[in-house]
């Protein structure tokens, strides 16, 4: 099958739904997927792990990491693989240098053994393109979870959202959008100020023991 991947090989190690969406979409784009505890695919292994990350790994052109990432012990996050999954510095040692590898956020195991064995990094957390759309179904998530929980409507409520980063800008919006009463709590001069020219109350960090009481929820990013 022709693709923009074509004759690519990709090992994704781990993972939960969204690794199994991106595995589809690599397939449709002609990529050659190896793929150890992804959901659907591979959830099930009843084999020598290391040796199936191992064979994943070798050859690959670019290593995908679950979004959540590996724990401080290697573990890869993989809530539905059968057995555990680990990276050890014998697998990442097979890994060549100059492979790009792909996580949500790297914890500083992962971050040495790149710099160790000089793997092309990439925290996709960090990347706009990536983080900017993300943030939209986050902040949506939040607004169910809180419509859920909460006594009251959020309409006319007193929202207060701690952080002004992409997703409290987003979640901040949606806030306002549904008629609740937002106050931001920011570090930043400068994202207090764009707070104010959407119409939102904003504090820095050391008024908030004054001002918090006043809310009826609270989103801290």
């Amino acid at each position: 099958m022709g693709g923009k991947l074509a004759g690519i090989k990709i090992a994704m190690l781990g993972g939960d739904d969204r690794e199994a969406i991106l595995h589809k979409e690599l397939l449709h784009l002609g990529a050659e997927v190896e793929a150890v505890g992804v959901p659907g695919v591979s959830a099930g292994e009843d084999y020598n792990c290391h040796e199936a990350l191992l064979k994943a790994v070798q050859g690959a052109g670019a290593i995908i990491l679950p979004v959540r990432g590996i724990d401080q012990e290697g573990l890869i996050y993989a809530p539905q693989s059968q057995f555990p999954l680990y990276i050890t510095w014998e697998l990442a040692a097979a890994i060549p240098a100059g492979t790009p590898v792909l996580i949500g956020v790297a914890r500083p195991l992962l971050k040495e053994m790149a710099a160790a064995h000089g793997w092309q990094l990439y925290e996709t957390a960090d990347l706009d393109e990536m983080a900017i759309l993300n943030a939209i179904p986050t902040a949506e998530g939040a607004l169910l979870l809180a419509m859920q929980e909460l006594p009251i409507t959020l309409h006319g409520s007193e929202a207060f959202v701690i952080g002004l980063g992409r997703t409290g800008f987003a979640l901040a919006r949606v806030l306002d959008g549904v008629g609740a009463r937002v106050t931001v709590i920011d570090r930043g001069a400068a994202d207090r100020a764009r707070a104010y020219r959407e119409g939102w109350q904003a504090y820095p960090f050391s008024d908030m023991a004054n001002i918090i009481k006043q809310a009826d929820v609270i989103f801290n990013t």
